[in-house]
């Protein structure tokens, strides 16, 4: 799954960063699933929710 907009972003990934760097990461992000393919995003979704915060 691409990300299409800076909304689209996790709230996490949105919150702290500047709109520059929210599309730069987007662009990246992007990039990185079209080069490796869904198993990178299936390793990013693991470490999303590793990062949540439990409670």
């Amino acid at each position: 799954m691409l990300y299409k907009t800076n909304y689209d972003l996790p709230s996490h990934m949105r919150e702290p960063l500047s709109e520059s760097a929210r599309r730069f990461y987007r662009i990246a992000f992007n990039l990185a699933i079209q080069w490796y393919g869904e198993e990178l995003k299936k390793a990013s979704d693991c470490f999303e929710r590793y990062q949540e915060p439990v409670g």
